[in-house]
């Protein structure tokens, strides 16, 4: 009986090492190939597809997300062509929004942060096949809320503007 489950942990242990030896325990990637994105912050934050946890969180003809550790980003351009090249500077209020880490008196708080009532920028879609989307955008952010309590932060002092851009996001279907 000790023989059994002695050669039973001894298995177990060796298996479990096989898989570190494999590389099984590595870091996958979570962008697919050929995609790419980034994000800066007039502020000089900034974050891409390769950033921890990089991935594509949803795209339509109109709407994209994208996001990683400490990040969220969607935009949502009004009024564009239904199809190919098409730019708008009407932005959906609700639609666009930033999240990340900033800090606040001298620590890191995760903030919400919204556009103006009537949301500053532009988005532009410079492709649109049948399973991508491509485009850049910029847009002015002009208030952030702690992202946990919902309550009001004193950041930013000033409205700050967040640019990029993004290539063959896989279209939602």
């Amino acid at each position: 009986m000790k023989k059994s489950f002695l050669s039973i942990f001894v298995i177990i242990a060796i298996l479990g090492c096989s898989k570190d030896s494999q590389g099984e325990n590595k870091p996958s990637v979570s962008v697919p190939d050929g995609v790419t994105f980034e994000l800066n912050v007039s502020n000089g934050m900034r974050f891409n597809h390769e950033s921890p946890k990089a991935k594509v969180h949803s795209a339509t003809n109109k709407i994209v997300s994208f996001k990683a550790t400490d990040w969220y980003f969607r935009i949502h351009g009004l009024g564009l062509e239904e199809e190919g090249v098409s730019e708008t500077e009407r932005l959906g209020k609700n639609n666009t929004i930033l999240s990340m880490k900033a800090e606040i008196n001298g620590k890191k708080v995760k903030v919400g942060c919204d556009p103006a009532k009537n949301p500053k920028g532009f988005f532009k879609r410079t492709e649109l096949t049948n399973d991508t989307i491509s485009g850049e955008f910029e847009v002015e952010f002009v208030s952030c809320d702690d992202y946990m309590t919902g309550k009001p932060v004193d950041y930013p002092k000033e409205p700050f503007t967040v640019t990029g851009r993004f290539n063959n996001f896989p279209l939602k279907k």
